[in-house]
């Protein structure tokens, strides 16, 4: 979702509204986390009625207000970031678009206009205490009688029955054929006779859910939405656009925002306890799950249709527990001042003084309470399992959402060439050769354009965008290529590229782009680690010519390049650092080659006095062309991961359909086959990321790009390495063998982890980033 101007003005209006209209005690009482009575939410219902704002989700003709589906994103988000209280939900956002969907026009015209003025409140009749998330086993049982149905059971977990007018009711009308066939819908006035309400105060001691008893309820059949038995197709359509609003990233932004504010005053050794770093790491964390939360909604922002399938559950269950996640922490960072309880303090406040400071009060029940998250609206077990029957039924393809058709192209024909053409048993024979790849296969590189893809057009490239970047080295890493493209192209090109002049590009881009040349960027030192200085590899000019001496580390690519481009500090230029090309051949230049834990080929260089070119006019912004070059390849490995925890994922998928162990195939297992979705949503959540950086880096957004580039690389770090190791896991035996792939995922996504800053490199940015923030 690109921010335009009517966006951001659309965010300006509503922030306006909330700091006019939304009362400061409500507020106040969200901010803190406190429960709000009926009144206080149908007030706050009434007053965004009068604006034309209380149902977001509703088609226009209904009374909604027409946004789009940009414009209700950024309408919660604001509302979370503004503490303004979430509507009693059920009339809203699960009722309403099934009667919107299957209801008849008189059902529509009786009961949407008193849900949409918050004149009448529903709830939702689903769950059953012997049926569990299992909607299809429910027993509550409706019996045709004249122009009624006589309802009897009962509905358990029911959410505020005790404010309700009216219950979406979910009743077994047959008991023929398949379960789901015999479901109806039925809409019951919670005043009938023979309707008991029964209270189920929850761990916080709040009164919020109920079960509900029906004793020969009678129901008019007016008051049935669709057919008799059709229960079941009409409800899944409501179940998908409730798991989405389940991700709820607002939520998630304003209990991590109430973390730090409460992490940043709580101390721990007579320091506030946010300062610590292994808390604020963790708050890190945090950060980095919001955000791929916040990009996989997007992802079905821009396609509704994907509402529908498993891509709701998977918002689900990243929603709920990332939330259940934050809760915890918020809890334990109150240390002891998190014992002290009192019911009615959750709705009023500490009668007198308060027991430790004001946030103490209620993030502990809460947490308690939001134990709930993963259990309504269907168990995150129920969930996975939905997943995993569309993931183990279907094929793991690659997500064109958003692409050009030539991105398309380019996805579709990397992919498949790899497939065709670079096989594992001769990827293997080729490591064991010496160079560790094949020159046929970088000559194909070549004619197919890709050494040419991510230089500018001026320089003779083919003017590739970031995105394309991102999509060749996701088919670079599904194939676990080790052709040295990282190290030559995009480190060497990208240097020669940011910072040589128009001749020097010339000499050297060309033979680049056709095959003929190899190119290795020298930047980091042995006490570097991920920081690119200082440098301490020294320049001097002697008899008219730059000399380099120093020692650079881990250089990929270097084993087979012709020209090496060294970073060195400049003894004639107050220390100043400069890039310089070298020829890999040269008097004075040693090189110590070896195979790096993935397969590919780096090298450390040894420099004695070795002769070097100056690239470009001299010293002064060598800075930032080579924070502009690894921007570039830190999202090249981001992509080479994406690429590999998708092959992963699939290459265990058919793993699991097609080994059989105790006479099944091991994707009978459930518990196998929840592990496969944790690591198809790594997958999903790491490619959304990816995404992301790749769109800040074509839009020139330095400092965005900074940023969301250690969000993705802190992200795969801990993601990939775990989609690597279950990959393993369920492959059993085998995949310890280093004759057989699946294993050498799990050392290409290691590998990815250590470049360019691994996980806690790329976390304490972030935290620094806050830091300075705050």
């Amino acid at each position: 979702m690109t921010e335009t101007q009517d966006i951001d003005e659309f965010r300006q209006e509503v922030r306006q509204f909330l700091a006019e209209n939304l009362p400061s005690d409500i507020a106040a009482k969200v901010k803190g986390g406190y429960e709000l009575n009926k009144n206080e939410l149908l007030d706050w219902h009434k007053c965004l009625y009068a604006r034309g704002w209380a149902a977001p989700g509703w088609p226009e003709a209904y009374g909604g207000p027409g946004w789009s589906e940009a414009q209700k994103y950024v309408f919660e988000e604001e509302c979370a970031r503004g503490h303004a209280p979430q509507l009693i939900p059920m009339g809203l956002i699960t009722v309403a678009p099934l009667l919107i969907a299957y209801a008849s026009e008189e059902q529509k015209a009786r009961y949407l206009p008193p849900i949409l003025k918050g004149e009448e409140v529903w709830c939702q009749g689903f769950s059953e205490p012997e049926a569990g998330s299992d909607l299809a086993a429910l027993r509550c049982k409706a019996v045709r009688d004249g122009d009624d149905y006589i309802v009897t059971g009962s509905k358990i977990w029911t959410t505020h029955a005790q404010w309700a007018d009216w219950c979406e009711l979910l009743v077994r009308t047959s008991s023929d054929g398949p379960r789901q066939k015999g479901i109806t819908v039925l809409l019951v006035d919670m005043k009938s006779p023979g309707i008991t309400v029964r209270p189920l105060p929850s761990l916080d001691g709040l009164h919020v859910l109920n079960q509900v008893f029906f004793e020969d309820v009678r129901v008019p059949v007016t008051q049935r939405v669709g057919e008799e038995g059709e229960g079941w197709t009409l409800l899944k359509s409501t179940i998908g656009h409730e798991r989405v609003l389940n991700a709820d990233v607002g939520r998630s932004k304003m209990l991590l925002h109430r973390l730090r504010h409460i992490a940043a005053r709580e101390t721990r050794y007579g320091a506030p306890l946010l300062s610590h770093l292994p808390f604020a790491m963790t708050v890190a964390r945090f950060a980095v799950r919001v955000k791929a939360l916040e990009l996989c909604v997007m992802r079905v922002i821009n396609d509704p249709a994907l509402a529908l399938r498993p891509e709701s559950s998977l918002l689900k269950i990243r929603g709920t527990e990332l939330q259940q996640d934050i809760s915890r922490e918020t809890s334990d960072a109150l240390g002891p001042y998190a014992l002290p309880y009192h019911r009615d303090v959750l709705s009023s406040g500490w009668p007198s003084d308060p027991v430790g400071p004001d946030y103490c009060a209620t993030p502990t029940p809460f947490y308690f309470f939001w134990r709930k998250a993963s259990i309504s609206a269907g168990t995150n077990e129920v969930q996975r399992n939905i997943i995993a029957k569309s993931l183990l039924s279907s094929d793991f393809s690659a997500d064109v959402q958003g692409l050009s058709e030539e991105q398309k192209m380019l996805q579709e024909t990397s992919r498949r060439f790899l497939r065709e053409e670079y096989g594992f048993t001769d990827r293997r024979k080729a490591m064991q050769s010496g160079d560790g790849y094949r020159e046929k296969i970088w000559s194909d590189f070549a004619e197919m354009g890709w050494l040419a893809l991510p230089f500018a057009e001026a320089d003779g490239g083919l003017d590739g965008t970031a995105l394309d970047l991102l999509l060749l080295s996701e088919a670079f890493g599904a194939s676990l290529v080790n052709e040295p493209y990282l190290g030559s192209v995009v480190l060497g090109g990208g240097i020669v590229a940011a910072t040589a002049t128009e001749d020097q590009k010339e000499r050297l881009l060309p033979p680049l782009f056709e095959g003929r040349r190899k190119l290795a960027f020298a930047y980091a030192e042995p006490q570097s680690g991920y920081d690119p200085g200082p440098v301490t590899t020294r320049a001097r000019r002697k008899d008219g010519k730059w000399r380099l001496s120093g020692h650079k580390s881990i250089v990929l690519g270097a084993a087979t390049a012709e020209t090496l481009l060294v970073t060195a500090t400049c003894d004639d230029t107050a220390g100043e650092t400069a890039v310089f090309a070298v020829d890999a051949q040269a008097k004075g230049v040693t090189l110590t080659a070896y195979p790096t834990i993935d397969g590919r080929a780096a090298a450390d260089i040894h420099l004695d006095g070795a002769v070097a070119e100056l690239l470009g006019s001299g010293p002064g912004k060598s800075d930032q062309d080579m924070a502009k070059v690894l921007r570039q390849a830190t999202l090249a490995a981001i992509g080479e991961a994406i690429g590999a925890m998708e092959a992963a994922v699939t290459l265990t998928k058919e793993h699991l359909n097609t080994r059989v162990q105790f006479g099944k195939p091991l994707a009978a297992l459930q518990v196998l086959q929840h592990r496969l979705v944790d690591m198809f949503i790594a997958a999903e959540e790491a490619r959304a990321l990816g995404r992301w950086a790749a769109e800040t880096l074509d839009q020139g957004r330095d400092e965005e790009s900074d940023h969301a580039l250690s969000l993705a690389k802190a992200y795969i770090g801990d993601a990939g390495r775990m989609v690597g190791e279950q990959a393993v896991q369920l492959h059993g035996a085998i995949a310890i063998t280093d004759e057989f792939y699946i294993g050498h995922y799990l050392k290409r996504l290691t590998a990815i982890d250590k470049l360019f800053g691994d996980t806690d490199h790329h976390l304490m940015r972030l935290v620094k980033t806050a830091e300075r923030e705050e």
